[in-house]
């Protein structure tokens, strides 16, 4: 429906603008007139006895019929429609109760399916994208994880312990302390091919191997001993690397006292003794904190060790992923019961605003009414305007025409009552219920 307040106050405008340009016309024939008058009364016009009004003043009538006719043609279209428009209202709430029910029964079972179409279409929306999040959390985040975490716990379960036997759990701590104890061997190891007249990088090669060697011996010799009951052989190991290290070291003792006799030091037999007896020592202390180190950072079951490293980066990657989508999961399930509400709200508004549907549109009637009421007068008030400007002219002629005849007489047309004209807009009604006027019928 049209906006009544917006259409008055468009309309109203107009007939403002229309009436300023008759004043202005006005004036131009008020001097017009004078100037008639004048003329046509020192030629005695018209003529004393002449009982039909004078040229001039039909010609007057004439302008301002035609004002009268172009406000009609600029405003009438407008409250035909205004009119038209409030007809049809009209006959709406004329119609009974009955099928005023069956049309609100129908607005309500349109608009159910209305909000039933979008809730589906948001529903299978929602679902198809929570279906995608609950499967990457399920098999991509969530089951990988867990498949991990129930070998472990089967694992655990098996062996009848939760926790692994170490003391040195880092890997990264465990590998920098065998680094340290290995580059600690390198000058003990380099004592061995001094009398050996090698050159200097074979002297590094060689020592490098033993300071690489050595550690892994270690290595090798602290897992198997800690893990000799899970395999027999592992003692054996141990015991090889552990019998092929102390030979080595007494040969390194060894070597410091051939060094020593070579190069004809003069110390007595007993401190090439004990340097020999020092440097077998510091070689054992060496790899014995070397194999401890193993011992602790290894567990007494390889399998669990594995699985627990593997439980580790399962957990790691679970925390990090998990979290976010299961958030993502959380926005889009809020979201779409926001979403599910807000539909749920627009119904109840919209059927709401169907059961009021008869009282809105008996309110919207009386403002279109007035609306109609208010322009109405607004032109009849011009043709009244341009009505009594026309008698203005004519009263202006007359006197100014007596005036400027030489016998200053009154011609008998003169007192003939001008007519008047009837106009489109002054032969309808007020639509108020109490109206100001009542005339002709309505359009």
């Amino acid at each position: 429906m049209t906006n009544a307040h917006s259409v008055t106050a468009g309309v109203g405008s107009g007939i403002t603008v229309f009436r300023e340009a008759l004043g202005q016309r006005q004036e131009e024939r008020l001097t017009k007139a004078r100037q008639e008058a004048t003329t046509q009364g020192s030629q005695g016009l018209p003529l004393n006895d002449q009982e039909q009004p004078p040229p001039y003043q039909m010609q007057l009538h004439a302008e301002c019929r035609q004002d009268i006719a172009l406000l009609q043609e600029r405003f009438g279209e407008t409250v035909q429609t205004s009119y038209s428009e409030i007809s049809d209202l009209e006959k709406k709430l004329a119609s009974s109760s009955e099928i005023w029910e069956d049309q609100i029964n129908e607005l309500l079972r349109v608009l159910g399916e209305e909000i039933s179409d979008k809730e589906n279409a948001a529903k299978q929306a929602h679902e198809g994208k929570k279906n995608l999040l609950v499967e990457i959390l399920q098999n991509q985040i969530a089951a990988p994880y867990n498949q991990v975490l129930n070998k472990l716990n089967v694992l655990k379960n098996k062996l009848g312990r939760g926790s692994l036997d170490t003391w040195l759990d880092s890997p990264v701590w465990y590998f920098i302390f065998l680094a340290l104890i290995g580059l600690s061997e390198y000058p003990l190891n380099s004592i061995v091919f001094a009398d050996l007249l090698l050159s200097l990088y074979e002297t590094l090669l060689l020592s490098g191997t033993l300071v690489i060697s050595i550690p892994l011996a270690a290595h090798f010799a602290g897992v198997s001993w800690k893990r000799r009951a899970e395999n027999k052989h592992n003692v054996w190991i141990a015991t090889v690397c552990t019998a092929a290290v102390t030979a080595l070291s007494w040969y390194i003792g060894v070597q410091r006292v051939l060094f020593i006799e070579g190069r004809g030091l003069e110390v007595t037999a007993e401190s090439a003794t004990a340097s020999r007896w020092i440097l077998f020592g510091l070689s054992l202390l060496l790899y014995g904190l070397a194999t401890l180190l193993s011992y602790g950072h290894h567990d007494r079951s390889s399998e669990l060790q594995i699985v627990t490293g593997e439980h580790k980066k399962a957990k790691e990657k679970y925390d990090e992923e998990y979290p976010p989508k299961q958030a993502e999961l959380n926005q889009l399930v809020e979201a779409h019961e926001v979403h599910l509400a807000g539909l749920s709200a627009e119904s109840v508004a919209r059927q709401g605003e169907i059961r009021e549907r008869r009282q809105k549109l008996e309110e919207q009637l009386t403002r279109l009414r007035g609306s109609y009421d208010a322009t109405l007068m607004q032109l009849q008030a011009v043709e009244e305007f341009i009505e009594g400007m026309y008698l203005e002219a004519v009263h202006l002629y007359q006197s100014e025409n007596v005036s400027a005849r030489p016998n200053h007489r009154v011609p008998i047309s003169f007192n003939v009552t001008p007519p008047g004209f009837n106009g489109y807009f002054a032969n309808l009604i007020e639509l108020d219920p109490n109206p100001t006027k009542a005339k002709g019928p309505v359009l």
